[in-house]
């Protein structure tokens, strides 16, 4: 079994309790954001790399502050290395905006700057991770507003001078029992489509499509797969394979992390059931990554050998995922 390196440790002041995914720039430096800070409204920091590794401290680039809050689920860094995030409720409409810290010779400004401001209309308290397509253009999910007051899925267009101020409601999603409050952010295929989960407070959740035809996007989600009672509430986003396979994880129950094949005539309607949750791995709260291989790699509430997490894969062998996982790494609380 591999053992975990811990890089840094958060002491409250550069955050706490840490619930975001990080991304790296060209040069391997880490980002992400957290709660905690001097004013307890959330930091964005850094974590540089060293000729002998990281930095074990982590760089606050700013701290957020009563009228700007951080609490973004992550960063996106574009073409020009700015970092991008969302508040979810700052804003002329107090319901949320994109900001970027910009990139500059002299390093990252140290404020942010408002580029795009929510509203009911285009979706309020934006809350997961965006993506981009080749154009630049951003996209993400708002956890509530739209036309249904169910959340949205959104775009940013990037124009000749900058982001669009105000976000496009692409779909309005609808509460029809597993259909609504998108708590995770979007990915995309090869052919543009976008694919999210639903969490639906009360419900089961769902995943959806948003599919791209002759350059447009359709008004209305695709539901590919509603979620039983046995693992159900999705709260991270998908995976995707070079196949256009959907991978995920649901908490609910003993938490499940499943597949939605892409078959040659559309999504299969079930998700098929990669490993389950039980008393020596707890359930699935984080998000998954597909290798080219096809292996699947994951993290796990209680498992591993120190009973407070792990890492896990689940191998792909011959065409077929193994029925057991393997235990890549355990942390023990001193690691994490």
């Amino acid at each position: 079994m591999a053992t975990l390196k811990l890089l840094a440790s958060f002491d409250g002041t550069d955050g706490r309790n840490s619930g975001s995914d990080l991304v790296a720039d060209i040069f391997g430096d880490l980002f992400g954001v957290s709660p905690g800070g001097a004013n307890n409204d959330g930091v964005v920091f850094e974590l540089t790399t060293t000729p002998s590794g990281y930095a074990t401290t982590p760089s606050i680039l700013f701290t957020g502050t009563s009228s700007n809050v951080v609490n973004a689920l992550s960063l996106f860094i574009d073409a020009n290395d700015n970092l991008l995030g969302t508040n979810q409720e700052d804003g002329a409409n107090s319901d949320g905006t994109l900001y970027e810290i910009a990139n500059t010779t002299s390093g990252f400004a140290s404020a942010p700057v408002a580029l795009s401001t929510f509203d009911s209309a285009s979706g309020t308290s934006p809350t997961g991770s965006l993506i981009a397509d080749f154009a630049g253009d951003l996209f993400g999910t708002a956890l509530f507003g739209g036309a249904n007051g169910n959340g949205t899925v959104f775009e940013i267009r990037n124009t000749n001078t900058g982001y669009a101020g105000t976000p496009t409601a692409l779909v309005s999603l609808n509460d029809n029992g597993a259909f609504g409050f998108p708590n995770a952010g979007l990915v995309r295929d090869a052919a543009g489509d976008l694919f999210g989960t639903t969490h639906n407070f009360g419900g089961v959740g769902s995943v959806f499509e948003v599919p791209f035809t002759n350059g447009t996007y359709a008004s209305t989600a695709t539901t590919l797969v509603t979620f039983h009672t046995g693992g159900s509430l999705p709260l991270a986003g998908l995976a995707i394979d070079s196949a256009g396979d959907l991978f995920g994880t649901t908490q609910s129950g003993d938490g499940e992390v499943y597949e939605i094949v892409n078959t040659s005539s559309g999504y299969a309607s079930t998700p098929t059931v990669l490993l389950t949750g039980d008393s020596t791995l707890g359930g699935f709260n984080g998000g998954l990554i597909v290798d080219a291989a096809g292996e699947v790699f994951g993290t796990a509430g209680i498992g591993g050998t120190g009973t407070v997490g792990a890492v896990f894969e689940i191998p792909f062998i011959h065409g077929s995922y193994a029925a057991t996982p393997t235990i890549l790494g355990s942390f023990d609380g001193t690691n994490g």
